[in-house]
């Protein structure tokens, strides 16, 4: 490329959050296929190339990105599951399941599929003739925040809806997406054990919470439909802490986003005391995420504290500074 600059402009006429955010631009780029079986090891980390034969005007050559696609060859049991699996569905969608395992078995990159019958996501609601198919990408857990939103791209959202529109009836109605990512806050006063300042043993429970919480954690709960959290879940976790002395005025905040881009706070705090108090999905295509900052005060003396609920003096402007008028169960924006 000549040494000059350029001005590049990029335009869509519609949809234009569907697309992903542009982390760099590369000229003179080459996509290229590895044919030989040998190793099924995927390159996880830029590697060093170098041409098998000298080419004129070739600087150097330099790998932007890991690799991707691809997948390594099946042995016995994969072979024999994905015979049974292809002679149960026939190659054909009619059950929410051969929808989940075609698109499993074609697309190395999703980790997970969750099929809803008769239902959109513009709203809760029943819609026959509609199917709504939820994938969630392969993560590898050393290279993504606990708190990040996996996403698939939308350009191959379309390529697994096409799939799937030629293996299903064509009277179906398909759509296909990433999960919603419903996040929560774990707030708390805590009486520390000596050996480190209080800061350093907020900064470390905070850390746990996260991977506590986090879907891409191998000690959290998973990615992962259908979820509840309970309160006394999360708190006898944070008892057991070797570092933790006592814990009291515990409470969690949910916030979700909806279609139509509000947000809704919600405490649990503010429900009725006595009951199980836990957190469940707005929706039913959601995954949990933890925030990134929990509310931890510290205490030097243990003492029990009502948890009550948030103030507005205690939120957090971009994270959980949400306010307007009071639905049945929660704040929205």
């Amino acid at each position: 490329m000549p040494g000059e600059f350029y001005w590049l402009r990029l335009s869509v006429e519609q949809g234009l959050n569907n697309f992903s955010q542009c982390y760099s631009i590369h000229s003179n780029a080459l996509q290229v296929s590895r044919k030989n079986a040998s190793s099924a090891q995927r390159l996880a980390k830029p590697a060093r190339w170098q041409p098998m034969a000298t080419i004129a005007g070739l600087g150097k050559i330099r790998q932007v990105g890991r690799s991707f696609a691809g997948r390594a060859g099946e042995n016995d049991i994969e072979f024999k599951t994905r015979l049974s699996e292809r002679l149960r569905h026939k190659n054909r969608a009619a059950l929410p399941e051969d929808y989940e395992r075609l698109i499993l078995e074609r697309f190395p990159e999703v980790a997970k599929v969750k099929c809803f019958a008769n239902m959109v996501s513009v709203h809760n609601k029943p819609a026959p003739g509609h199917v709504l198919i939820v994938v969630v990408p392969q993560v590898q857990e050393d290279h993504v925040s606990p708190c990040a939103k996996a996403m698939i791209s939308a350009v191959e959202l379309c390529r697994i809806r096409h799939f799937v529109q030629s293996h299903s009836s064509a009277f179906v109605k398909l759509e296909v997406r990433n999960p919603v990512y419903e996040q929560v806050q774990v707030r708390c006063t805590v009486k520390f054990v000596t050996g480190m300042s209080d800061a350093a043993w907020v900064k470390r429970m905070n850390q746990d919470i996260v991977e506590y919480l986090s879907p891409w954690k191998r000690a959290g709960g998973q990615a992962r439909f259908g979820w509840s959290i309970r309160q006394k879940d999360i708190e006898s976790y944070l008892r057991e802490l070797d570092y933790v002395s006592f814990i009291t005025n515990f409470s969690m905040l949910h916030i979700t986003l909806d279609q139509e881009h509000l947000y809704r706070l919600d405490d649990t705090a503010r429900q009725q005391q006595g009951s199980d108090m836990q957190i469940r999905p707005r929706f039913p295509w959601s995954l949990v995420l933890p925030a990134k900052h929990h509310f931890i005060e510290t205490m030097p003396t243990a003492h029990s504290i009502k948890a009550a609920a948030t103030g507005i003096d205690e939120l957090e402007i971009g994270s959980t500074f949400i306010i307007s008028g009071n639905s049945e169960h929660g704040e929205e924006e």
